[in-house]
């Protein structure tokens, strides 16, 4: 399980460690890091309510509010006041949660790759090869991948996330020719082209990026 942070936290503790809202970018690239090292769950912490907003935390919600319901039965000496979300975490607030309404479709329809065993270097071997572009790899290797069958369509599907703050072009090659190669969920809005006779392939990543991959080996 992964549990991924989708708040911010106001008022004096953050003064402390500035938790911040992710943007949807980095949410995405969070979930997908996960799913490249293994997680077969996700947990997002925290939907904004009372709870969240009586211990100082504005959380992701539908339908978020600049000031929640007070319920005196659950106020008392001790207790923290609740805070009001700003009109800018209110939209971040909406953004995050819709965002997560994709991850969890995408998930969802990813789910039979993800709980088949991972492709070896013995079945399918690639390289990646990554060059910057704008900014810097705190990294030192940005790209993670993670190669899994396709049982329901065939074929295989790459899962790629940019786990760094910085643009970078890369090159994926196989050992093999690839045929029907498309990025899923419209999360790459450019045509791939494939190079070197059907085994190479480059795309542009921005920060953050995470970009789930099809294709087959061509016959």
């Amino acid at each position: 399980w992964l549990i991924v942070g989708a708040f911010e936290q106001n008022y004096g503790v953050r003064a402390q460690f500035p938790f911040r809202f992710p943007t949807p970018a980095q949410l995405r690239s969070q979930v997908y890091t996960g799913l490249v090292y293994g997680a077969t769950g996700i947990v997002y912490f925290i939907q904004d309510s009372f709870i969240s907003r009586n211990g100082s935390v504005v959380g992701m919600s539908p339908n978020p509010q600049i000031h929640v319901v007070d319920d005196p039965a659950l106020r008392g000496p001790g207790k923290m006041e609740l805070i009001a979300m700003t009109p800018v975490q209110q939209a971040m607030s909406k953004a995050l949660w819709e965002t997560t309404r994709q991850l969890n479709y995408e998930m969802t329809e990813l789910t039979p790759a993800l709980l088949s065993p991972t492709v070896s270097p013995d079945e399918l071997s690639y390289s990646v090869a990554v060059a910057i572009v704008n900014g810097k790899s705190e990294s030192g290797s940005p790209i993670r991948t993670l190669l899994k069958p396709d049982p329901v369509n065939g074929g295989y599907v790459l899962l790629a996330v940019n786990v760094d703050a910085a643009a970078a072009e890369v090159t994926f090659t196989f050992d093999r020719p690839l045929t029907g190669l498309h990025g899923l969920f419209d999360a790459y809005a450019y045509p791939l082209e494939l190079k070197d006779g059907g085994k190479s392939f480059t795309m542009n990543f921005d920060p953050f990026d995470a970009i789930p991959i099809a294709f087959e080996i061509a016959r």
